[in-house]
Formats: structure tokens, sequence, C-alpha cells
């Protein structure tokens, strides 16, 4: 299952979604800030249009605009403040969701399972980034070969 399967997921699934868990659904223009690194706060964002920039100490880690993509999870899923920034690099609609992490894994198991299986593909892609970026270091560059 890939990530655009995921998403189409979430998003036909947080249709069936009662009203008290989705909060509201936000316009946010093109360069806003829609989630801050440091925050606190236990949303869970859905992208119903646009395109967002995900940013990690100020440096740009990816960018998505899969219609039904979800962020906000790290957070909720850690019970921690918020991991990156994310902001939206072109106009963008949000369904915002408050929800804590019992609440998903006992009222939304389906949802939880798929959150999980997107994570985990994540967390795939950017471990084979990693290890390709280091094949290609040179360490006598960097003075580690000795």
């Amino acid at each position: 299952m890939n990530q655009s399967t995921i998403s189409t997921y979430i998003l036909e699934y947080e249709y069936s979604m009662t009203e008290e868990l989705i909060k509201k659904t936000v316009d946010y223009p093109a360069g806003s800030t829609i989630v801050k690194e440091g925050d606190e706060d236990n949303k869970l964002y859905i992208l119903l249009e646009g395109e967002c920039k995900v940013y990690k100490h100020g440096v740009e880690i990816s960018s998505f605009r899969n219609k039904g993509t979800f962020f906000g999870e790290m957070s909720l899923i850690l019970n921690t403040t918020r991991t990156a920034t994310v902001k939206a690099a072109t106009d963008a609609k949000v369904h915002i969701l408050e929800i804590d992490l019992d609440e998903m894994l006992n009222n939304y198991p389906e949802m939880t399972k798929k959150i999980l299986q997107t994570l985990a593909m994540r967390l795939e892609k950017e471990t084979e980034t990693i290890f390709t970026h280091i094949a290609t270091l040179d360490i006598t560059e960097l003075g580690l070969d000795a």
C-alpha cells in the first residue's frame, strides 16, 4: 500500500467521522504556518487542497500535496511538542481534528492502523535517503579514513 492509497483511505474514512472530531476546516493562504515546531497541541490535520512544505530547524525536509495526507501525527503519538513546522506552499484547505492517542486507538482503530502504516513507509523512505547520502560521501574529504 503506497502513500497515495493511504491518503485516499484517510480522506474517505474521515467523512464517516463524527462532526465532533472534525473541529474545523481552515483555509491557509500560501506562505502561512499551519503547525510550528515546538508548539503544543493535540490536533491531527488532513490536507484537503493545496500543497504544504515541512521544515525541521528551518530547513525544508519534504513537501506533500495529496488530498487526504495527514500531518501532526508524531506529536499525537509521542505526546510531545510539534516535531516540525508545516507551511502552506500554495493556498491550502485543511481539516483540523482534536483527538488523543487513546481515543484514536479505541474509537478509530482502522484510521490508527493506516496512520501507523504511513509512518512506517515515511521512516523507510527517509532511512533509504540517509543511507544513499552516506554511501556517496567521500570519507577521505571528511578526514575520517584514518
